[in-house]
């Protein structure tokens, strides 16, 4: 069933084609039937010539067009045999509507381990839905989508800010026994309606962060609603969002000021400043500077670099060898090496700059408070390396640090 659902999930997001160098990677890869003669069976799969190559026949050109099958196989196993399979029927006696698959969800998941319940969302909000819509559809079935730490989903219709219908609704979500949801009548959803998508995790299983992916042991969000007539969609497939940002405002390129096709545009001369600004002064690798941070403080008001917004088009512009660079320039901030070494000239005004101006053990001094503000975007000082740097003065005893962790804990509890 599995391999049905991913076929559908990624009609819009991915295709590939079944190429006769995939023959042998398909489960019963060469036990598939002729597609024009019965009890004949065919080892070009997808293609005309029997060899593989050339010509794609129905079968190929469909999977191409819609489909992209995969399976799961952690231990390499070359003995496992799949017996599911795909038959296309073609008729001229049309049916009065199309029926088509509209796909919303969340495509960014960042599920953190060893929890009982995690949830994220996305929505199809009513503006979407407005441009999207070239009249009312009608839904007949609806399906939850999520991989092994899926424990509980729904997708709710909305209108004028009032639910409508629940059009999934899986308290208990088991992966391997997907619950397909029927209405008779049909639930019309119109222009300016808002859907949401809900996904609960359970991560329990997990000792790392899990995030979206193809593969089973990532993550999905997506609700799969089947509906008529498809061409009151206009060409529409999917609704799913990034974040907080819809796929509507993705596709208008501007995401809250932000021309997010422009970023790495080096044609415009905004462009090509910000990223001189972060390459020159950050480097790729090795400790954060001052440089860098004042660089990154001098970028901070820019539209684009609103979290958000630069997290959407770092993952829309993923592998690239530009914006691998300048998103690796900016993780500079997030490295804190040689801390306690008050040899290094930055480090000694980083912890004058707080134990001069705190009381260690004792009261919170108005200067104090303004000193530690301004050292808030330091890397040392981000929620998890400041934990971790205070645990080890304390374990080795460290009094000149741990004198600097308690003057900031006269003013601040971090």
């Amino acid at each position: 069933m599995h391999w049905i659902l991913s076929a559908v999930i990624n009609l819009c997001i991915a295709a590939v084609a079944c190429y006769s160098s995939f023959q042998n990677n398909i489960p019963n890869g060469n036990n598939v039937d002729h597609p024009c003669q019965p009890n004949v069976k065919w080892q070009g799969v997808g293609h005309l010539k029997k060899e593989g190559g050339g010509p794609r026949n129905p079968f190929g050109l469909d999977v191409a067009a819609n489909n992209m099958l995969h399976w799961t196989n952690p231990l390499l196993s070359n003995s496992l045999v799949d017996g599911s399979g795909m038959k296309l029927y073609f008729t001229p006696n049309l049916r009065p509507n199309d029926a088509g698959i509209f796909i919303t969800g969340q495509i960014y998941l960042n599920i953190p381990s060893g929890v009982e319940s995690h949830q994220e969302e996305g929505e199809c909000p009513s503006d979407c839905t407005n441009q999207l819509f070239t009249g009312n559809i009608h839904v007949f079935s609806a399906l939850n989508h999520m991989h092994y730490l899926g424990s509980e989903m729904k997708v709710q219709l909305h209108r004028n800010g009032t639910k409508i219908a629940d059009l999934t609704d899986d308290l208990i979500y088991v992966y391997d026994s997907p619950q397909l949801h029927e209405f008779s009548p049909a639930i019309e959803v119109m222009p300016g309606d808002s859907i949401t998508t809900k996904c609960t995790y359970k991560s329990t299983s997990r000792s790392g962060t899990t995030l979206n992916g193809q593969s089973t042991f990532d993550e999905m969000c997506f609700g799969l609603l089947y509906y008529y007539p498809v061409a009151n969609l206009a060409g529409a497939w999917t609704c799913i969002s990034f974040k907080g940002i819809s796929q509507c405002e993705i596709n208008s390129g501007n995401v809250d000021g932000c021309n997010i096709f422009d970023f790495f545009n080096f044609g415009n001369q905004v462009s090509q400043n910000r990223y001189d600004t972060i390459i020159n002064n950050c480097p790729i690798f090795g400790a954060g500077t001052y440089n860098c941070m004042a660089a990154q403080m001098s970028i901070r008001n820019d539209p684009c670099m609103a979290p958000d917004v630069y997290d959407l088009i770092i993952n829309k512009n993923n592998g690239w060898y530009t914006a691998v660079a300048f998103h690796t320039a900016m993780l500079t901030h997030n490295r804190c090496f040689m801390f306690y070494d008050l040899s290094v000239e930055e480090n000694e005004q980083f912890y004058n700059s707080i134990v001069d101006n705190c009381e260690p053990w004792g009261s919170c001094l108005e200067q104090c408070d303004s000193a530690i503000d301004a050292q808030m975007n330091h890397a040392c000082m981000r929620h998890g390396t400041y934990e971790h740097l205070r645990s080890y003065a304390v374990i080795n005893q460290n009094i000149q640090w741990i004198k600097y962790f308690a003057a900031v804990a006269s003013c601040k509890n971090m």
